[in-house]
């Protein structure tokens, strides 16, 4: 039974985000954040990734594995591997496993991995709607201390019906601003979503 101290234990108090693939052994992991067809930014992939690390630093604590052998690591097509240049990253590219794997993993495998790649740029997302306005995510703690210690870079925070809807009125409302993960970009408010640093730090005083 999962009980609410193994829950504790796992890290239900953490905003943070799980990998797509976890492979484990006995004193290692090897946790894998895979790409397709997806386009995100290089700020929005390096923030994921960043909330994925809260995962496995809570694991590696919970588990006693040493920290070397634990690996955290980016899949991607080559395309979007060069466009997000400068994540920090370990990286694969998907061409990198199509050409170690083609001779030895099944053929319909190999075939359909071609084919994605062969077709990648006709495929690949242009951003989705949701999300495309973003260069970071950050709780509503971390916007209002980051901006109380002057470190804050951006300007605009987005929240489903903007400053005044009800999604945000109800997370003032209701205090649950404080851990709620929110969009913010540097530059001004992109649409009615979107409302000013200034204001939610007002709001939310």
């Amino acid at each position: 039974m999962f009980t609410e101290e193994d829950r504790e234990r796992w890290g239900s108090d953490l905003d943070a985000d799980t990998p797509d693939i976890v492979i484990a052994g006995p004193d290692w992991i090897l946790a894998v954040e895979a790409k397709m067809f997806h386009n995100p930014s290089a700020a929005s992939l390096s923030s994921q990734m960043s909330r994925q690390s809260k995962v496995l630093s809570r694991w590696i604590d919970v588990l006693g594995l040493p920290e070397e052998r634990v690996t955290h690591v980016l899949l991607l097509p080559k395309a979007l591997a060069a466009a997000s240049a400068g994540h920090g990253w370990p990286l694969v590219t998907w061409e990198e496993v199509l050409e170690t794997y083609r001779v030895v993993g099944p053929r319909y495998w190999a075939n359909v991995l071609a084919t994605a790649l062969a077709d990648y740029d006709a495929l690949v997302s242009t951003g989705p709607v949701f999300g495309q306005n973003k260069d970071d995510r950050l709780t509503g703690a971390e916007i209002v201390d980051l901006h109380a210690e002057g470190d804050l870079p951006y300007s605009s925070v987005g929240r489903s019906g903007g400053l005044s809807g009800s999604t945000f009125t109800t997370d003032v409302t209701s205090g649950t601003w404080r851990g709620r993960s929110y969009e913010v970009r540097v530059g001004p408010p992109p649409n009615a979503n979107w409302f000013s640093v200034a204001d939610f730090i007002a709001a939310t005083a």
